[in-house]
């Protein structure tokens, strides 16, 4: 009787997906057809995950660094989402044996997301909100997920992220240099990209004329600086060698070619905080800035880019006194809404020409607090507080890379996060910056470098005097 109802369970487990998969046919439903295909191939992708989980990690690296937006065909959510899944499995399968496992900033954002799944529930007004927190709530544990990971996958799914971002930043340049008009992603529309409404092509205005904006795979060229600023943190610490420094140049100059001032003042306050800050010697230290100038002047003589740094502190920038509005504003918009915000899905959050006429803040934490309410806003600078405080530790125990992930990380809280906002609205983004925090706190699992003992002074021994008979 138990064989005969083992063999029952396989046959309904081999046939039910696929009937499932034929009635969304029938229905004409992508999502229903895609979860009927999704358990199917479930039993291949476990043995996948058991035997060689390296595959599925680094494809799910790579496409949050590469093409973070691309959708899956007729369901409209990005791959990313999709891949997710199998990391969770993997989780199961290949625990880390490491300590601590969360760690403070592990722990603080399980709280965060904790939070903002009440105050999801407190302003529901229709599915999408659900849908909308969902998406975050996944991109957001990734970083939990993660630390939870073996160590040696979790590096590979960060390293992969790196790769994925290079790649993403020279197509973003070629972009530049060979598609002017955007058709490359007009041909990706089954993909998410391009469409009729889409601006495939950015540009900002310089001296009167217009100048193309580094772009690629990541709809907006402010969240590509983004991108490009994250790689470039887990690459200094995660890479060594000639490796690194191809992977940090080609990430730093995709990063200038955005023209994001955000993303540029964060480099460069990086520069300023590793010189300053990271135990550097006397030589590495003159290298470095000599190297920061030697980078600031070539950048400053690009009129697009020094234009671009010089006018954030000019309030008749279009984009300076929008934002300096948009601040003015906030405590009217936020009437009443301060407890729990004023919801997750929100027009101004999937209609990018609305959100623009109504200038909602351009500020991270602002931003958070105008989603999800003040708490949720107090938890996520407890989280940012948190992993400052990680990285600033790390550098004084010198361990390897700790510099330069801690030093990008500062410039990321205090002058991107300030003066920018996508990592609260894109999930991909937030995924993106998730990975980054897991490794700071991975970095409290290295042991400090071993310091060789102070020399034992050797006394010499007085001479015995010599009689003469």
């Amino acid at each position: 009787m138990t064989r005969v109802l083992a063999r029952a369970g396989v046959v309904f487990s081999v046939l039910a997906p696929i009937a499932l998969a034929v009635w969304g046919l029938s229905l004409q439903s992508a999502t229903v057809v895609g979860l009927g295909v999704a358990l199917a191939a479930a039993p291949l992708i476990t043995v996948l995950l058991q035997r060689w989980p390296q595959v599925l990690i680094s494809t799910l690296g790579f496409l949050v660094g590469f093409a973070p937006f691309a959708t899956v065909p007729g369901t409209g959510t990005q791959a990313i989402f999709f891949l997710s899944v199998p990391l969770l499995v993997t989780v199961l399968l290949h625990p880390t044996t490491s300590r601590p496992l969360l760690g403070p900033l592990g722990i603080a954002v399980v709280v965060l997301v904790g939070f903002s799944a009440l105050t999801a529930i407190a302003t529901y007004t229709e599915r999408g909100s659900i849908v909308a927190f969902g998406k975050w709530a996944i991109a957001a544990v990734i970083t939990v997920v993660a630390l939870m990971l073996n160590d040696d996958i979790r590096r590979v799914l960060s390293r992969s992220f790196v790769y994925g971002a290079a790649a993403g930043g020279v197509l973003a340049l070629l972009l530049i240099a060979f598609d002017e008009e955007g058709r490359l992603l007009d041909a990706l529309s089954i993909f998410g990209y391009g469409g009729a409404s889409a601006v495939n092509v950015r540009t900002v205005t310089v001296d009167g004329g217009s100048v193309v904006r580094a772009t690629g795979l990541y709809v907006d060229p402010n969240s590509a600086g983004l991108f490009m600023v994250f790689g470039f943190a887990i690459a200094g610490v995660l890479f060594t060698g000639a490796r690194r420094i191809v992977l940090m140049a080609i990430l730093a100059a995709v990063t200038v070619a955005t023209l994001s001032r955000a993303s540029i003042g964060a480099l460069m306050v990086a520069g300023l905080v590793l010189v300053l800050l990271s135990r550097l010697s006397a030589l590495s230290r003159f290298g470095l800035i000599v190297l920061g100038a030697a980078a600031a002047a070539a950048s400053f003589l690009v009129p697009a880019i020094s234009s671009r740094l010089f006018d954030s502190f000019n309030r008749s920038d279009v984009g300076v006194s929008a934002r300096i509005d948009a601040i003015d504003r906030y405590p009217e918009q936020m009437a009443g809404n301060w407890l729990f915000g004023r919801g997750w899905y929100l027009r101004e959050f999937y209609d990018p020409d609305y959100g623009y006429q109504l200038n909602h803040v351009a500020n991270t934490p602002l931003m958070v607090v105008y989603r999800a309410g003040l708490m949720a806003g107090i938890l996520f600078v407890i989280v940012l507080a948190i992993a400052v405080v990680l990285s600033v530790r790390a550098m004084a125990r010198r361990i390897e890379g700790a510099g330069l992930l801690g030093a990008t990380l500062i410039g990321i809280v205090f002058v991107a996060f300030q003066a920018d906002f996508p990592v609260v609205t894109m999930p991909p983004l937030a995924m993106a910056f998730g990975l980054v925090l897991a490794e700071v706190q991975a970095l409290q699992r290295h042991p400090s470098p071993a310091i060789p003992p102070a020399p034992v002074p050797v006394i010499a021994k007085p001479a015995r005097a010599v009689v003469l008979a």
